[in-house]
């Protein structure tokens, strides 16, 4: 059996009140070689790479 490890990742849910309204930050996915993933809005997110910080 191979063990399988998750790959570490990071994402976040920014919101911003302005004039009393709520914003949430979006993106739109623009990647052609992703198929049917593209164009997809989707909450910014990333892999994490080995000695990369978060902080």
């Amino acid at each position: 059996m191979i063990e399988v490890f998750a790959k570490p990742a990071v994402g976040a849910i920014i919101e911003k009140e302005c004039d009393g309204k709520k914003y949430i930050l979006i993106q739109q996915r623009n990647k052609e070689s992703h198929g049917i993933e593209t164009k997809m809005t989707e909450i910014p997110a990333e892999k994490i790479c080995e000695y990369e910080s978060i902080f």
